[in-house]
């Protein structure tokens, strides 16, 4: 079986897992390609991104798609990437499995949503998880990062998952979609109505701003960002991009020694907000495979 996976992954944790399932894959006889978005050159900055992938995905027959649960939603980037996506045919594979990382708060309706676009693209859901990790967006606002996270269970759910894939690989089974939908229909419509992912980037969410007395132009920053948010000129030093939106993964503050990278709005606020959430009862299962 030859298998795509494609994630994106602005903390590295679901990059992680990719990697996790490419090499176990591996292991078992299985041919696999790993993409991971941050890494591909010139994917946030093009507006011809499906040629870009056409020039670089192998043909295979499952694909796997690994995204973070921002704000109870699919991560938008990963949204946009299913909407572009040809229908399947001898390069692109018909069968879809998808994972989803969320830092121990809340999956949302990010699952949901993966298999309803899948299902749109012509494809057919076979395999939906979501995995616990850490939160590393709390490592703008607390003393310690976030971690739910559990290494055992972890390492159980991606080898179910792994499993699970192979015997879908070869089972002609139908479309899944309606097992990724574990949330209620009240948890569906709060969070299409108040997590509303993408306005809060723009309007809510802390900005980024460079100190410029402190920044020594290193450019650990602009290696952090996954989306190309951050540049760097001779010239002007570190720059914002207007045209690549910030996602406020907060890769750059915590990548800058310096103190230079930091973050503009009410942090209190953030921080009381972000508390709360983590003091909420958690999700039980907090990971599980859905098929």
């Amino acid at each position: 079986m030859k298998v795509l996976v494609i994630t994106f992954s602005p903390t590295g944790n679901t990059e992680s897992l990719g990697r996790k399932i490419k090499s176990s894959l591996i292991k078992r006889g299985e041919k696999v390609q790993h993409i991971e978005l941050s890494n591909l050159s010139g994917y946030f900055e093009t507006t011809e991104k499906l040629k870009l992938l056409q020039d670089v995905v192998e043909p295979h027959e499952m694909l796997i798609l690994g995204s973070p649960v921002y704000a109870n939603h699919f991560q938008y980037h990963m949204k946009d990437l299913v909407s572009i996506l040809p229908p399947p045919d001898e390069k692109w594979g018909k069968k879809t499995a998808v994972y989803v990382t969320y830092g121990g708060i809340d999956s949302g309706i990010a699952l949901e949503e993966a298999g309803r676009l899948i299902k749109r693209s012509g494809r057919r859901n076979v395999l939906g998880a979501k995995v616990t990790m850490s939160h590393r967006m709390t490592r703008a606002f607390l003393d310690n990062e976030f971690d739910c996270s559990k290494v055992e269970e972890i390492e159980r759910i991606v080898e179910l998952f792994i499993d699970r894939v192979q015997i879908h690989s070869i089972r002609d089974t139908g479309d899944n979609r309606k097992e990724y939908a574990y949330k209620s229909r009240w948890d569906f419509l709060k969070a299409n109505t108040i997590f509303q992912e993408k306005k809060w980037h723009e309007k809510r969410y802390p900005t980024i701003y460079i100190d410029r007395t402190s920044c020594i132009s290193c450019s650990k920053c602009v290696n952090a960002c996954p989306v190309g948010h951050l540049g760097q000129t001779e010239e002007r030093g570190i720059q914002l991009s207007k045209a690549i939106k910030c996602i406020h993964c907060f890769n750059c503050v915590a990548s800058c020694d310096k103190n230079a990278v930091n973050l503009d709005g009410d942090l209190e606020k953030a921080k009381i907000f972000m508390e709360k959430l983590m003091a909420k009862e958690k999700e039980v299962p907090s990971s599980s495979v859905y098929e």
